[in-house]
């Protein structure tokens, strides 16, 4: 039982449930914490005069059911005062929907809550809205914090927002025009609302109905935050070079994430910029400098200009400030004109167009250079000539990392599993006999057992497994033994396998 609190001035109100149709699906259940019982049956069935319902008991009681096919959202009003101006006794109020065909039976909820007010439900926003009696403005109102419920936050608001006489269209309509409005005002960016797809019910709702008004939305501001950037761009420009495995890639991410920036991980050499969403940091992982012609990468990584860059279906800017570059190729060899390499011409530095020494484009704009290894990370300051100073050298913790243990996928239990299954459709459409199928895994465990990996005749012939099939076949009509015309046994070895007439036409 659990703690009894404080009584309050007025009695429960009548628990009469009247007109209550045996099957629902919205239930509105108004409960009172603590309550004198007067029937003797209920007092008998309970043990005790006092019935006190607590989260606990309503948290039992959710349990009994699978969240995937309920809604569910209670209260509770502390100190709610009446029409009187009189405190009313704690009480929750509960709203339960059900999903996929799920109802509640009136007899079930009476048993677990005999002591209460159960009602059919009619608009479930406007249940909801009851929690905070939000369109009572004579009694106490309630906080949305105050509501515990298995709705996420996103879809509860849609409800709460919404009124009986308005549909759900208008409902999302309203939420659509507030989404646009905080895209519009930057407070909202592109990978904010894709991370948040996941667990947003709302969001989801919103992005299935209207697609292309949310992305015609991001990509206005996109073009609104490439142009007020453009031209006050202060990007930061960091190259990591080193052999795989050394940790290139994981030093860019912590980076990141120890900053506490966005970032986007690119790995699509055909289209670098496909994914991108206004992240701020565009990590060009494992770059490779046919991914851009020499132009197109120098616009891309131009520190006080911003310049939109190819992409497969419209050109696209980064709107960023910084972008790592972890690369096995050494910076030097980046661009670099050297027939040795194999490179194509419009994925080298152009001496004809950029001068004697072009790739100086190129490294005015790489400030920071590292240079990884299994054991360190060497930080240089990066030079216009292409010399670097050595800023500093930290370990790398990637040195610690043990070898990892060649691990199956999948256990040798599931390809058996898996071969029973294979073997099992063969038999139910007459491809092949089960008969044969057990003496064939025993010719084969047979084979696997012997030294050889063969089984062998008397005269050291391969047994195939023809012969095998029909020796155990001719024993098993011989009754278990198979003897010769002087009544010696037969064995595997000695026996004389007759291969099919095949008629050569």
């Amino acid at each position: 039982m659990a703690k009894r609190s404080e009584v309050r001035i007025i009695d429960l109100e009548d628990d009469a449930c009247e007109n209550v149709p045996k099957t629902l699906c919205l239930a509105f259940i108004r409960i009172t914490i603590e309550n004198h019982l007067k029937n003797q049956d209920l007092i008998d069935e309970v043990g005790d005069t006092v019935l006190t319902y607590d989260e606990q008991y309503l948290k039992a009681f959710f349990a009994g059911y699978s969240e995937d096919n309920i809604e569910y959202a209670y209260i509770l009003h502390k100190e709610d005062k009446n029409e009187k101006g009189e405190v009313e006794q704690a009480h929750f109020h509960i709203c339960l929907r059900g999903k996929d065909g799920t109802t509640f039976k009136f007899n079930r909820l009476k048993n677990v809550f005999p002591v209460g007010k159960i009602e059919r439900g009619r608009t479930w926003e406007y249940m909801l809205q009851y929690l905070l009696h939000k369109n009572h403005p004579e009694k106490t109102q309630h906080s949305v914090e105050e509501i515990k419920t298995n709705i996420d936050g996103g879809t509860l608001d849609l409800y709460l927002k919404s009124t009986p006489s308005v549909k759900s269209k208008n409902a999302l309509e309203y939420q659509l025009n507030k989404l646009v409005n905080e895209i519009n005002e930057d407070k909202l960016l592109q990978y904010q609302f894709n991370e948040a797809l996941a667990t947003n019910t709302l969001y989801r709702r919103l992005y299935a109905k209207y697609e292309r008004k949310i992305n015609d939305a991001f990509n206005a501001q996109k073009i609104a935050l490439y142009e007020k950037n453009k031209k006050n761009r202060k990007l930061k420009v960091i190259y990591i070079d080193g052999d795989g495995g050394c940790g290139k890639t994981a030093l860019g991410i912590a980076l990141c994430e120890s900053k506490g920036w966005s970032y986007f991980i690119s790995s699509d050499e055909n289209d670098a910029m496909e994914g991108y969403a206004s992240q701020y940091c565009l990590i060009l992982d494992d770059l490779r400098d046919t991914a851009f012609s020499y132009s197109s990468f120098l616009r891309l990584i131009n520190t006080y200009t911003g310049n939109t860059v190819k992409s497969r279906y419209r050109n696209k800017a980064f709107t960023g400030e910084v972008i790592i570059i972890p690369s096995f190729c050494p910076l030097s060899e980046f661009y670099k004109d050297d027939p040795k390499l194999d490179k194509k011409r419009t994925h080298v530095a152009d001496k004809d167009y950029y001068g004697k020494d072009p790739l100086v484009q190129l490294h005015r704009r790489i400030k920071t250079l590292i240079r990884a290894d299994k054991q360190l990370f060497h930080i240089y300051s990066h030079k216009e000539d292409g010399s670097d100073v050595l800023k500093a050298t930290i370990p790398n913790p990637a040195y610690l990392l043990k070898p990892e243990e060649d691990k199956d996928d999948f256990d040798i239990d599931d390809f058996v599993e898996a071969r029973e299954f294979f073997a099992q459709k063969l038999i139910s459409s007459n491809r092949i006999s089960a008969e044969d199928d057990e003496l064939y895994k025993m010719y084969e465990a047979e084979k696997n057992a012997s030294e050889l990996g063969l089984l062998l005749d008397l005269y050291e012939r391969p047994i195939s497994f023809e012969a095998y099939r029909d020796y155990h076949i001719a024993k098993r009509l011989a009754g278990g033994t198979l003897y010769n015309s002087q009544g010696k046994e037969i064995t595997l070895e000695t026996f004389q396998y007759q291969k099919p007439y095949k008629n050569e036409e």
